[in-house]
């Protein structure tokens, strides 16, 4: 299945947040909406493969410190943008019957570890909390 066109998908994506986080501003929707269109062309969340592929002419190295910037905003409010989404997901592969969770766990000091729990979407793990 062919990607859809840039203009398009911008239109769309920004059709879509507006409607779920209307009040946010316009520089963190619009670094929001490149980011995601970086990520569904990269294939990756590695973020030199991000910026190379999001459809902005600036330089590679400046678009990976704009996506950096971006994540460590303090006004950037993950839950609240992130919650609708997940909520979304769930209800949808609820509808589907089945719904595949994932648990994976990782260390993060000694004697500690961070418990993800994800959902299988097509090949890829969704993270829920």
């Amino acid at each position: 299945m062919p990607s859809p066109a840039i203009p398009e998908l911008y239109r769309s994506l920004h059709t879509y947040l507006m409607q779920r986080i209307p009040d946010e501003s316009d520089t963190r929707l619009t670094n929001l909406i490149l980011l995601m269109m970086g990520l569904f062309q990269a294939g990756s969340v590695q973020l030199n493969l991000v910026a190379r592929k999001t459809p902005v002419r600036a330089k590679k190295l400046s678009l990976v410190k704009r996506f950096e910037r971006f994540f460590n905003n303090a006004a950037v409010r993950v839950r609240p943008w992130y919650d609708p989404f997940a909520q979304g997901l769930l209800t949808a592969a609820a509808s589907a019957g089945q719904v595949h969770l994932i648990i994976d766990t990782s260390k993060v000091a000694f004697g500690f570890r961070l418990v993800r729990v994800s959902v299988a979407y097509h090949r890829r793990s969704l993270p829920l909390v």
